[in-house]
C-alpha cells in the first residue's frame, strides 16, 4: 500500500533493453512516480511507457569556489577510465594538436580498466611529458583551478556530474553531445560546446579555437559557472 518512487540513474536507453528492460516494464506501472535526470530521458521512456508518471530532478552539481586563470595552457578530464567515457580519442587528438600547441599538458583524473592501455599509449607515443595521469581525487579544486579547458569526450551519460562541478568551476568545455546529458548543461557557444556525436574532426577544431583563445575561454567559462549556481 506504500507509494513507490522508482528513481531511474542510468542512460535511459539502458532501460529498454536486456534484463533492464524486462524488469522496467513491471516496477514502472507500479510506480507512483518515476524519477528520471533529464528531459531527454523523459522524452525517450515517455514514448515507450506512455501510462507512467514520470517527474525530472537534475542532479545537484557540488559549487567550486575557485579563481579561474584562464591563461593556463592545461586541458583536464575527469572520468572513469574506461566504458564509454572514451579518453583515448582524447588522448589521440592532443597528441595532434600538441604539434601546434606544443607548451599545453593535458591532465586525466579518474581510474578505471583502461588506465593501462592509455598509459600505454601515451608513453609509445612519446608523450609523458605532456600527458598526466592524476589517479582517483576527493581534492578537484586544485585541479580546476590549474586548468583552463575541461574536455569532455564521453560517448553515454545519464547526467554528467563532472562535466557540471568543471562548469561550477569556471572552466572552459567542450563535449560531445550523447543522447542525454551534456545539453542538460551546455548551451552551444554560450556556455560551452557541444560537438556531434563522434564527429572527432569537429571536435578537434573547436578544441583548438579553445587552446587559441583565453578571451573566449574566458566568455564560455564565466557564463558556465553563473549558470551552474542553479543546481547548487
Amino acid at each position: 500500500k506504500a507509494p513507490i518512487y522508482v528513481s531511474n540513474r542510468t542512460p535511459p536507453i539502458s532501460s529498454l533493453k536486456g534484463v533492464r528492460g524486462a524488469i522496467t516494464p513491471i516496477f514502472y506501472r507500479r510506480a507512483t512516480k518515476v524519477i528520471l535526470q533529464t528531459e531527454k530521458a523523459r522524452e525517450i521512456l515517455k514514448a515507450k511507457y506512455k501510462r507512467s508518471d514520470f517527474h525530472v530532478i537534475p542532479n545537484p552539481i557540488k559549487q567550486f569556489k575557485v579563481s579561474a586563470n584562464y591563461s593556463k595552457k592545461r586541458l583536464v578530464t575527469v572520468g572513469s577510465l574506461g566504458g564509454e567515457k572514451n579518453q583515448l580519442v582524447l588522448i589521440k587528438m592532443f597528441q595532434s594538436l600538441s604539434k601546434t600547441f606544443n607548451d599545453w599538458e593535458l591532465h586525466v583524473v579518474g581510474e578505471g580498466p583502461n588506465r593501462e592501455l592509455l598509459e600505454n599509449y601515451v608513453n609509445e607515443n612519446s608523450l609523458g611529458n605532456k600527458v598526466s595521469f592524476l589517479g582517483n581525487r576527493n581534492d578537484l579544486a586544485p585541479v580546476f583551478e590549474s586548468s583552463s579547458i575541461f574536455a569532455f569526450t564521453s560517448r553515454l551519460e545519464g547526467f554528467p556530474n563532472a562535466l557540471g562541478e568543471a562548469m561550477s568551476a569556471g572552466l572552459a568545455v567542450i563535449s560531445f553531445d550523447c543522447l542525454t546529458g551534456p545539453a542538460e548543461l551546455i548551451r552551444n557557444n554560450q556556455n560551452g560546446i557541444l560537438v556531434e556525436l563522434d564527429n572527432v574532426q569537429e571536435y578537434q577544431t573547436h578544441l583548438s579555437m579553445l587552446m587559441q583563445s583565453s578571451t573566449i575561454r574566458k566568455e564560455l567559462g564565466e557564463k558556465a559557472c553563473e549558470d551552474m549556481k542553479e543546481l547548487d
